[in-house]
């Protein structure tokens, strides 16, 4: 009696918890059930469920998402867009934030990166179109396949944050704000249109740094 309880012990051991098969899943989370939010989420909308996967990436296991997300109105029509103005807006949305959401509406401990393409390519269509936008884990996926387990079972809805589009600046509009000539300087559009994207860039750097350390600082209090 005592060898066969011996092994069926090992048995349990060797199936990974007395059968549990480490095998891939999904589900759906209603479009209904997504939270959006931002100045621009209305440019935006969930059309269908969300299939939530728990899938194997190499020799680990990841939870990821897949959003079918359509533009509320074309491009044109979209106010502050011209590129014409001094300052307008592009078809990019470089602070979205895309969480997973727990049964309480909690935010889950899971970083994810968003599709950025997808989003612009949506965005700018002159056409009411819908595309597919994968979203997955930005950090290194689970080792444990118990761990992702526990993770996909929680997600039961997600949250669309920081939807904003991206504000550049024309450099016609701001060599006619100076006083200086343009042809005091050595230099061409191509460069002074690098350097205005990379000042952008530096501005939306050094925001995303404050609120991750303001986020911290509301945590340790």
């Amino acid at each position: 009696m005592k060898k066969l309880l011996f092994i069926a012990v090992v048995a349990c051991f060797l199936f990974s918890s007395c059968g549990q098969k480490e095998e891939e899943q999904n589900k759906t989370v209603a479009a209904s059930t997504v939270q959006k939010s931002g100045m621009h989420s209305d440019l935006l909308n969930v059309k269908g469920d969300v299939k939530i996967l728990l899938s194997k990436d190499g020799d680990r296991w990841t939870v990821s998402a897949v959003i079918p997300i359509e533009n509320a109105k074309k491009w044109s029509e979209v106010p502050d867009t011209d590129e014409s103005m001094d300052e307008y807006f592009s078809a990019e949305m470089d602070n979205i934030k895309i969480e997973f959401l727990d049964e309480n509406g909690a935010t889950i401990d899971h970083s994810l990166y968003a599709d950025h393409d997808i989003i612009k390519s949506v965005l700018a269509s002159e056409n009411i179109k819908t595309e597919n936008m994968t979203v997955k884990m930005s950090s290194i996926p689970y080792e444990s396949y118990e761990k992702a387990l526990e993770v996909y079972n929680k997600v039961k809805g997600v949250s669309i944050k920081n939807m904003e589009l991206y504000k550049r600046h024309s450099s016609s509009g701001s060599s006619s704000s100076s006083s200086y000539s343009s042809s005091d300087y050595d230099y061409d559009d191509d460069d002074l249109d690098k350097a205005l994207e990379d000042y952008d860039k530096a501005v939306d750097a050094a925001k995303k740094t404050v609120d991750a350390y303001k986020s911290l600082y509301d945590a340790l209090d």
